[in-house]
This record gives structure tokens, sequence and C-alpha cells, in this order.
């Protein structure tokens, strides 16, 4: 049992800085640009480019339930409009 907790937990400190490294390296190989403007934004055609709300992108904001309650279950399912 022992064993296993020892391999977790070097699995876990692995991925944790393939996350931190790795990520940069790609972030950096690509060329990514955080102050670049996304295609919902720049192509915004009411139907499949649309920015969403920061409502949506940040559900783990505190006073908030968890999750994406205020999402209707028709936008998850793929359905264009409810």
């Amino acid at each position: 049992m022992n064993n296993i907790a020892v391999l977790m937990v070097i699995s876990l400190a692995l991925l944790a800085l393939a996350y931190r490294f790795y990520g940069r390296f790609v972030a950096r190989r690509l060329g990514i640009d955080p102050a670049k403007t996304t295609p919902a934004h720049t192509i915004n055609d009411g139907v499949d480019y649309v920015p969403t709300k920061p409502l949506v992108l940040d559900p783990a904001r505190p006073g908030r339930n968890e999750g994406s309650a205020d999402i209707p279950v028709c936008h998850i399912a793929g359905f264009p409009a409810c």
C-alpha cells in the first residue's frame, strides 16, 4: 500500500512539472498571445461565433452555485437555440 502512495506522489509531481514547463514551452513555440482577441470577437456572426458572458467563464466565483447552472441544457446538448 505504501508503494502506491509513493507512486501517486511521484506521478502528481511529474504532472505538475510537465504542466508548468511544457505548457510554457508550447505557448512560446506556438506564439500564443493572451492579448489577442478571440474569433468570437473578430468574426461575431451571432450563431457560431458568439462571445460568452464572464459569468460563464468563472463558474467558481464566490457567492454562486457550483458548476454551470445558468447554461440551458439545450446549449450543453449542442442545440443552437432554446
